[in-house]
């Protein structure tokens, strides 16, 4: 059977998730910004942590490991090289993120205009799958440097970084470009 599609629902959902995928975009950029600032702040000297009192880093990778940082780690000596190798794993993300929010963005534009299987699409949605690929490896080469260093400056002991490509990206990124392939094709329909 054939689902019967009402184009004006379709424009109308495609504007909601655009104008989200505008919000995502440039709260990720102005989150990445700001978490550089304070990254910089705290190199120069300007933002310190206290000694003692109730304030705690804690860091969690991935939703599967946290770690309590000890007070005594807080000085800036034993911080620099964390947050140095920190903004490289941010920046990485924060460039995937917002590629891709962009890209969707005006994929959904082009919904809007009911005219989805533009050429440019093909081309957003290569751009996307690319951006997933590179991230696949960068992402998670910046985010195994950051763990190292914390490894080394908390002087935490058998446990042990092993780099590996993201499966899930690199498949995404490939289903994406196969995708944009498929677009590029409809296109010239």
């Amino acid at each position: 059977m054939f689902m019967k599609i009402d184009p004006f629902k379709v424009r109308k959902i495609s504007k909601i998730l655009r104008v989200m995928m505008n919000v995502f975009f440039w709260a990720t950029i102005i989150a990445g910004i700001s978490t550089v600032l304070v990254c910089f702040l705290f190199l120069i000297g300007t933002l310190r942590l206290p000694k003692t009192g109730s304030m705690s880093i804690s860091l969690v990778f991935n939703g599967l490991i946290s770690y309590q940082v000890d007070p005594s780690f807080y000085e800036i000596s034993k911080l620099k090289p964390l947050i140095l190798t920190f903004i490289p794993t941010l920046i990485s993300g924060v460039s995937i993120g917002v590629i891709i929010f962009r890209q969707v963005s005006n994929i959904l534009r082009t919904m809007e205009k009911d005219c989805p299987f533009e050429e440019e699409n093909s081309k957003r949605l290569a751009t996307i799958g690319v951006a997933l690929i590179v991230g696949s490896v960068l992402f998670n080469a910046a985010q195994c440097l950051f763990i190292t260093t914390m490894i080394e400056n908390f002087q935490i002991t058998n446990l042990e970084v092993k780099y590996s490509v993201d499966g899930t990206m690199l498949t995404a990124g490939f289903l994406i470009l196969i995708l944009a392939g498929i677009f590029k094709y409809g296109s010239f329909l």
